[in-house]
């Protein structure tokens, strides 16, 4: 990118680090998942980071948190800290990947911010263990700019580069699949590709898609998710998807909404103008594993298909731009720009509140965490006999990692319910 074009960059993704850093992020505890993550991060032997324990095969993410639990050690700050410095990052890789797509660094610095402030997903950036999302996501925008920048020029060591980082997007989450579907066609409505590269995507790709199928069968095959039926397709896919694109711009989970929602989605297909219809292609395509899921919807699971929604708000509002400007230059600068001040600041309203009712979660583990270390300081090995915690929050199932990893006692055995 230009030096112009990182002006507007940082002056996009500064301001949206300050507002998690303002709403308290670096104060916050942990929660459920996350000590799971870092006591077998920093407990077991280097064998498990690559190693099929019967479910999701993700090393990338374990190999991070290796080395997370040796750069952070008891900090929580540094964890919450290394989470926004992955969010912040992608926004960067989002804006050039925007700029790749589009000459004109607003349209693309309005996509950004849109995307670093959107309040649907806010525990991806607060919550430590959603870090597969987050690393899934920077590395398919990093596959994305990769393709992008070989679709007319072809480099056979580009393509092998991207292929590798596709595998690794999908090692850290599986969703990431969707790159291999989500790429061509950004390609074919953007007018970025030639058919005839396709070819050329071919062998390092499929390669890639080969890996990841015998790794996940493997690694699935005793999976909960799946032998107990948590997963699979059906109508309620359908309401899935309504309810997600609903939570993207905050609004209400009824009918009326989900009418509009899908009112809109085909327009933009039929005659939207290209940033956007890119932005509906890559929303709806990578939302897709996520759908099948038989409990409610997650929000962690928008953070990727969010930034087809921001394509979508950045492509329309460049659209009314351009269209008024014929005949008004002036007064559609300034009420395009208001619009834009008008929507970012409202997703950051939610947002703020979003990373409180995070945050108020992660209190009640650390209370209870506290309390228990305050009464108690049981040698490892032991069995340690717990009250049932007051607070429903705290989920009875991460009781002993978290105490594992809050008294230092990897062997510690905990019985709830004292």
């Amino acid at each position: 990118m230009r030096r112009t074009d990182w002006i507007w960059a940082a002056g996009v993704v500064g301001p949206a680090v300050a507002l998690y850093l303002a709403a308290g992020v670096t104060g916050g505890f942990l929660a459920a998942e996350d000590f799971q993550w870092l006591t077998t991060a920093r407990d077991q032997p280097p064998d498990h980071l690559f190693a099929f324990a019967g479910h999701f095969y993700r090393p990338v993410v374990r190999l991070w948190f290796a080395g997370a639990v040796r750069v952070c050690g008891d900090s929580t700050a540094c964890y919450h800290l290394l989470n926004v410095a992955i969010h912040a990052v992608n926004g960067l890789l989002l804006f050039a990947v925007t700029k790749a797509l589009t000459p004109r660094p607003a349209v693309a610095a309005l996509a950004t911010a849109s995307f670093l402030v959107a309040p649907g997903y806010v525990e991806t950036v607060v919550w430590i263990a959603c870090l597969p999302e987050l690393l899934a996501t920077a590395l398919f925008l990093t596959t994305a700019l990769l393709v992008l920048q070989v679709w007319n020029r072809p480099n056979a060591a580009r393509w092998w580069i991207a292929a590798a980082t596709a595998m690794l997007a999908v090692f850290a989450h599986e969703s990431a699949v969707t790159v291999l579907a989500v790429l061509p066609l950004v390609g074919w409505i953007t007018r970025r590709h030639r058919p005839e590269n396709l070819r050329r995507v071919a062998v390092p790709f499929l390669l890639a898609v080969l890996i990841f199928l015998t790794t996940a069968i493997v690694s699935n095959r005793s999976n909960p998710v799946f032998t107990e039926s948590h997963y699979r397709p059906g109508a309620h896919m359908i309401i899935h998807a309504l309810d997600y694109m609903v939570s993207m711009y905050v609004g209400p989970h009824i009918w009326p909404a989900y009418v509009f929602a899908v009112l809109s989605v085909g327009a933009i297909i039929t005659a939207g103008p290209t940033l956007a219809r890119a932005g509906v292609i890559w929303m709806l395509l990578t939302m897709v594993p996520y759908l099948g899921f038989t409990w409610g919807n997650v929000s962690r699971y928008q953070y990727l298909p969010t930034i087809g929604f921001a394509w979508i708000v950045a492509g329309l509002i460049a659209a009314l731009h351009d269209r008024l400007a014929v005949r008004w230059a002036t007064p559609a600068r300034v009420g395009v720009s208001l619009l834009s001040a008008f929507i970012i600041v409202r997703f950051a309203i939610f947002t703020a509140k979003g990373v409180k009712e995070r945050l108020d979660w992660m209190e009640a583990y650390r209370t209870y965490a506290h309390a228990i270390s305050r009464d108690s300081r049981p040698a490892d090995g032991v069995t340690l006999l717990v009250p049932t915690p007051q607070d429903p929050r705290v989920e009875a199932d991460y009781i002993q990692p978290m105490l594992r990893w809050t008294l230092h006692a990897p062997a510690l055995e905990v019985r709830v319910g004292r």
